[in-house]
Protein backbone atom coordinates (compact mmCIF):
# COMPACT_ATOMS: atom_id res chain seq x y z
CA UNK A 1 0.00 0.00 0.00
CA UNK A 2 1.25 3.29 -0.99
CA UNK A 3 1.29 5.84 1.78
CA UNK A 4 1.91 9.20 -0.14
CA UNK A 5 -0.33 11.94 -0.07
CA UNK A 6 -1.40 13.37 -3.38
CA UNK A 7 1.38 16.44 -4.35
CA UNK A 8 -1.36 19.52 -5.41
CA UNK A 9 0.41 22.82 -6.75
CA UNK A 10 -1.26 26.45 -6.61
CA UNK A 11 0.05 28.67 -8.44
CA UNK A 12 -0.12 32.45 -7.35
CA UNK A 13 -0.23 35.39 -9.44
CA UNK A 14 2.14 37.19 -6.41
CA UNK A 15 4.44 35.61 -4.07
CA UNK A 16 6.02 37.75 -0.84
CA UNK A 17 7.71 40.28 -0.82
CA UNK A 18 6.13 41.44 -4.17
CA UNK A 19 5.38 45.15 -4.73
CA UNK A 20 1.49 45.77 -5.22
CA UNK A 21 -1.40 48.50 -5.62
CA UNK A 22 -5.02 48.67 -4.79
CA UNK A 23 -6.92 48.87 -7.47
CA UNK A 24 -9.82 51.23 -6.25
CA UNK A 25 -7.68 52.72 -4.09
CA UNK A 26 -7.61 56.99 -4.39
CA UNK A 27 -4.04 57.24 -3.31
CA UNK A 28 -1.46 55.73 -4.74
CA UNK A 29 0.28 53.48 -2.09
CA UNK A 30 2.65 50.66 -2.48
CA UNK A 31 1.72 47.68 -0.79
CA UNK A 32 3.86 44.57 0.41
CA UNK A 33 3.23 40.81 0.08
CA UNK A 34 3.14 39.43 3.67
CA UNK A 35 1.30 36.42 3.79
CA UNK A 36 -0.55 33.96 1.27
CA UNK A 37 -3.44 32.20 2.64
CA UNK A 38 -5.29 28.97 0.56
CA UNK A 39 -8.88 28.63 2.26
CA UNK A 40 -12.17 27.37 1.44
CA UNK A 41 -13.43 30.08 -0.48
CA UNK A 42 -9.83 30.93 -2.26
CA UNK A 43 -6.79 31.91 -2.32
CA UNK A 44 -6.19 35.58 -0.33
CA UNK A 45 -3.23 37.95 0.11
CA UNK A 46 -2.21 39.84 3.17
CA UNK A 47 -0.38 42.93 1.98
CA UNK A 48 1.13 45.43 4.69
CA UNK A 49 1.38 49.27 2.94
CA UNK A 50 3.07 51.75 3.25
CA UNK A 51 1.37 53.23 6.40
CA UNK A 52 2.26 49.89 8.21
CA UNK A 53 -1.27 48.72 8.07
CA UNK A 54 -1.94 45.07 6.70
CA UNK A 55 -5.20 43.92 5.18
CA UNK A 56 -6.19 40.82 2.68
CA UNK A 57 -7.01 41.00 -0.87
CA UNK A 58 -8.29 38.54 -3.08
CA UNK A 59 -5.63 38.80 -6.66
CA UNK A 60 -8.58 40.77 -8.72
CA UNK A 61 -7.99 43.37 -6.11
CA UNK A 62 -4.47 44.06 -6.78
CA UNK A 63 -2.26 44.84 -9.26
CA UNK A 64 1.81 44.83 -9.55
CA UNK A 65 1.73 48.71 -11.34
CA UNK A 66 0.22 51.70 -10.45
CA UNK A 67 -2.40 53.14 -12.62
CA UNK A 68 -3.67 56.55 -11.90
CA UNK A 69 -7.29 56.29 -13.35
CA UNK A 70 -7.39 52.11 -13.47
CA UNK A 71 -11.22 52.34 -15.10
CA UNK A 72 -10.53 54.37 -17.56
CA UNK A 73 -7.70 52.56 -18.28
CA UNK A 74 -9.78 49.59 -19.61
Amino acid sequence: MNNTKPQHTIITHYWLGDTVFHRLATECSKGMITGINLCPDGLYYWVTWSDRHETKHYEFELTSEYVPDYESSE
